[in-house]
C-alpha cells in the first residue's frame, strides 16, 4: 500500500514538473547595457493572451505596455488537424537611476494559467559628464501636487558641433506641454518623443520651457534626464595619399546627464462637499463678460466665461460652474468652449433675462484647488451691471390703434392662431391634379425643346453668313471684280496684271496669263488678242471655283 502510495507522489511529481516546464517561455531583451533615461524593450511570447497586462510593473523602472502580436500555426499529423495561438508581448522599460537589474524569473497571469518569464540582467550605467556639452533642467519648486503644471526650463550648451539630438527625461507619468513657439531662430529638438522648440541663445545655448503635467505622486527626477547626439569628441591627424599631415575632426555618440534635482509630487486632500472642477494650480481668474449693458425680457445674450491660470486645461468638470446666483434671474445654455495652451479655458453661454427684477449679472464660482494657499478655494466673476427692460405685451388691435411713438420700443404681439382648415380631395380630382401637372410638364419639355431648334438655327445663320463675307474678301473675289472693268484698253490690261501679281496665290493659278499679258502690254498686238487673254483668264477663275 505504502508503495502504491509513493508511487502516486512520484507520478504527482513528475506531472507537475511537466506541467511546469510548459509554462516556461522565450524572451529577449533590445539591450542589456543602457544610460539611465534610456528604455530597453522586453519581449516574450506565450500560449494564450494576459490577463490585465497594463498592471505588470518592474521595481525601479517605469514600466509601459506596448502591444500585443499574435500568430497561429496550423499542423496536421495522420489526418489529425490541431491548431494553436502564439502571443507576442511588448514591455518598454525605463529604468529610475543606474544600478543593476535583474527581471526573472518572474510570474505573469495568462488567461490559461500563469507563466513563467526570465528576461535577464539589464545593467544601468549613470553617464558621465562632458566639458564641451552640457544639460541643465530649472525646476522653480521642489513640491507638486498631482494636476499642478511643472514649469521646466531646460537649457543645453554646446561648445562644439553636434547633431540628432534628442532629450530624454524618464519615468515620468504625465502630459508635456511645449510653451515656445516657432520662429526664425528656433531648433527644433525632441524631448520624450514630443517635438519641442528651442531657442538659440548667443553660439552656444539653445533653451526652451515646457510645461510638465505629473499624473500620479512619487518622486520625479528630473536629475537623471539625458541628452543623446552625436557630438564632436576631438581631432585626429593622419597622412594623407602625398604624405602631408591631415587633420580631422573625431564625432562619437554621445550622452551626458543633466544638472537638475528631484521634486515631489503630493496627492491631493479630500476635496469639500462642494462640486470640485478638477483644477489645481495657482494664479486662478474667473472672468465673466457681455457685449451689451441693456437687454430687454426674453432676449439672448452671449455670456463669456474665461478661466486663467496655470492649470491642467483638460481636467475642467465644466459641470462645476456655480450659476446658483444668477439661475433666478436667467436661463443658462451652454455653447461652446476654446481651449488655449497657455492655460486659458473660454466657455460661451447664452443667458435669456427671464424678469426685470435685477439690474446685474451676479457672481459665477467655480471650485479649484490652489496650491499656493494648498487648500480648495472658490474663484469669484465679478458682477457685471445689466439693465433689463420689460417686454410689452400688445394684441393685433392695440398694434394698429397705436402711434409710432408709442411703439418706439420692442413689443411682442400674441394672438390667438386661426384654427387650420383640413381639405379632403376625392380620387377622381387627385387623378385631375397629376394629369394637370403631367400636361404642365409636357409643355414646359416642348417650350425648352423649341428654344434649343431656334438657337441652333441662329447659330447656322450667323455660321454661313461669317463663311459668305470670308469667302468675299477672297483673291479670287477681287479679281472677279476686276475683270469687270476691263474694257481691252492698255490702261485697263495693266490694272488687270497688276492685280493678278499682288497675290501669291494668283500669281501661282495665272502664271501663263500673266506671262502673255506681259508679252502684250509691252509687244502690243492684236484687239483679238487681248480679248483672247482675258476669255483664258475668266476660264481658268471659273476652273478653280
Amino acid at each position: 500500500m505504502s508503495r502504491k502510495i509513493g508511487n502516486l507522489i512520484l507520478l504527482y511529481l513528475f506531472a507537475g514538473i511537466s506541467i511546469f516546464a510548459q509554462t516556461r517561455t522565450q524572451s529577449s531583451l533590445s539591450s542589456n547595457e543602457v544610460y539611465v533615461g534610456q528604455s530597453v524593450q522586453l519581449r516574450f511570447s506565450t500560449n494564450s493572451r494576459l490577463v490585465s497586462p497594463d498592471t505588470i510593473e518592474f521595481p525601479g523602472m517605469n514600466t509601459q505596455y506596448q502591444s500585443t502580436g499574435t500568430s497561429s500555426m496550423v499542423s496536421i499529423i495522420n489526418g489529425k488537424k490541431t491548431s494553436s495561438n502564439t502571443f507576442s508581448h511588448s514591455f518598454l522599460l525605463t529604468p529610475k537611476g543606474p544600478g543593476r537589474f535583474v527581471l526573472g524569473p518572474f510570474t505573469v497571469e495568462t488567461e490559461d494559467g500563469p507563466v513563467i518569464v526570465n528576461a535577464g540582467v539589464v545593467n544601468v550605467i549613470k553617464p558621465q559628464k562632458n566639458e564641451n556639452f552640457s544639460l541643465r533642467i530649472e525646476v522653480p519648486r521642489e513640491e507638486y501636487y498631482v494636476g499642478e503644471p511643472i514649469f521646466l526650463d531646460i537649457i543645453f550648451t554646446a561648445y562644439e558641433s553636434l547633431s540628432n539630438l534628442a532629450i530624454s527625461i524618464p519615468a515620468l507619468e504625465g502630459k508635456f506641454i511645449p510653451l515656445v513657439s516657432e520662429d526664425s531662430e528656433s531648433v527644433m529638438i525632441t524631448i520624450n518623443n514630443y517635438r519641442v522648440y528651442f531657442n538659440r541663445e548667443g553660439d552656444s545655448n539653445f533653451v526652451t520651457r515646457v510645461a510638465f503635467i505629473p499624473e500620479s505622486a512619487g518622486l520625479l527626477s528630473f536629475s537623471n534626464s539625458i541628452a543623446e547626439f552625436r557630438g564632436r569628441a576631438g581631432s585626429r591627424k593622419a597622412r594623407d595619399f602625398f604624405g602631408n599631415v591631415v587633420e580631422s575632426d573625431v564625432y562619437e555618440n554621445l550622452v551626458i546627464i543633466a544638472d537638475s534635482k528631484d521634486v515631489t509630487v503630493k496627492n491631493l486632500p479630500p476635496a469639500p462637499d462642494g462640486k470640485f472642477s478638477g483644477l489645481v494650480g495657482r494664479d486662478f481668474e474667473l472672468i465673466a463678460t457681455l457685449p451689451v449693458e441693456e437687454v430687454f425680457v426674453g432676449d439672448p445674450i452671449r455670456l463669456s466665461l474665461t478661466i486663467k491660470g496655470s492649470y491642467d486645461t483638460r481636467k475642467l468638470d465644466r459641470s462645476a460652474i456655480n450659476f446658483d446666483q444668477i439661475v433666478d434671474n436667467f436661463s443658462v445654455e451652454y455653447e461652446g468652449s476654446e481651449v488655449d495652451s497657455s492655460f486659458e479655458n473660454i466657455h460661451s453661454y447664452l443667458v435669456r433675462p427671464l424678469n426685470a427684477k435685477t439690474d446685474e449679472l451676479d457672481s459665477i464660482s467655480l471650485l479649484v484647488f490652489d496650491t499656493k494657499s494648498q487648500k480648495y478655494t472658490d474663484i469669484i466673476s465679478p458682477k457685471i451691471k445689466l439693465k433689463v427692460k420689460d417686454t410689452k405685451i400688445l394684441s393685433t388691435s392695440d398694434v394698429f390703434s397705436s402711434s409710432q411713438e408709442e411703439l418706439a420700443d420692442p413689443i411682442l404681439i400674441l394672438e390667438p392662431m386661426k384654427p387650420a382648415k383640413l381639405e379632403i380631395f376625392s380620387a377622381e380630382q387627385v387623378l385631375n391634379n397629376r394629369k394637370s401637372l403631367a400636361a404642365k410638364q409636357i409643355l414646359s419639355i416642348v417650350v425648352i425643346v423649341v428654344s434649343i431648334i431656334l438657337i441652333l438655327l441662329l447659330i447656322i445663320f450667323f455660321l454661313v453668313k461669317k463663311i459668305n463675307s470670308l469667302s468675299a474678301l477672297s483673291p479670287y473675289s477681287s479679281l472677279k471684280k476686276s475683270l469687270s472693268h476691263i474694257d481691252g484698253s492698255p490702261e485697263s490690261l495693266t490694272i488687270l496684271l497688276n492685280t493678278l501679281r499682288s497675290d501669291s496665290e494668283l500669281r501661282q493659278s495665272f502664271a501663263s496669263e500673266i506671262a502673255l499679258l506681259h508679252e502684250h502690254l509691252f509687244s502690243p498686238s492684236s484687239t483679238h488678242k487681248a480679248t483672247e487673254i482675258l476669255a483664258q483668264i475668266k476660264n481658268t477663275l471659273r476652273g478653280l471655283k
